[in-house]
């Protein structure tokens, strides 16, 4: 599985409360899953691998960050629609917080694209996003800036340097999460759902 285009995304809670979550939504919508738990380390790069090819319905991968953190990580393929997962499930769980974020991984991407959005409360609070399309560069930022924001950046010039995979990165390390060494490093359980 090539993780160039993956939804990423983080919920402050249990690797067990965000699954039995997911699996509530999907469930009260009618759509049945199965849910593969891994209980022996592994590297999350050969977890993406579980995740089903772009022919196969949609799936996501859950998995606990390192005990030193308070965090559990949501994988799925950007291609099957699953980002919407994450505002559904905290829809359902008001007091969870998460933080859905999007990054190009190939940074000679046609068309790249940096955003998070952070949902507290049950719904989105914060949303920034920058990203290309033919017509040129696009910037758009709703909500309140949140203490982990680096606000000064939304005022360069170039759209593309204002939110990017570098940006996105350090925001994330100022939450205790580190995804640049996140796919190298084991992850003691994780579980994906299948429907």
């Amino acid at each position: 599985m090539n993780k160039t285009r993956l939804v990423v995304a983080f919920f402050q809670s249990s690797l067990s409360k965000t699954s039995k979550c997911a699996e509530r939504v999907l469930s009260e919508r009618g759509i049945s899953a199965a849910v593969v738990n891994f209980d022996e380390p592994a590297k999350l790069s050969s977890l993406i691998a579980e995740l089903p090819s772009m022919q196969s319905p949609p799936a996501a991968l859950l998995f606990a960050l390192p005990p030193h953190n308070s965090w559990t990580g949501f994988l799925s393929r950007l291609d099957d629609g699953w980002s919407t997962m994450v505002n559904a499930i905290c829809s359902k769980s008001p007091e969870m917080k998460a933080i859905l974020v999007g990054l190009d991984f190939d940074a000679e991407a046609k068309y790249p694209r940096s955003s998070f959005e952070v949902f507290d409360g049950g719904q989105s609070v914060r949303c920034v996003r920058a990203w290309r399309e033919d017509n040129g560069w696009h910037f758009i930022i709703r909500g309140e800036p949140l203490p982990f924001e680096l606000t000064s950046y939304y005022e360069r010039r170039k759209i593309s340097d204002r939110l990017n995979s570098k940006i996105i990165h350090q925001l994330l390390l100022k939450l205790g999460i580190n995804i640049d060494s996140l796919f190298n490093e084991f992850m003691a359980k994780a579980k994906l759902i299948k429907t």
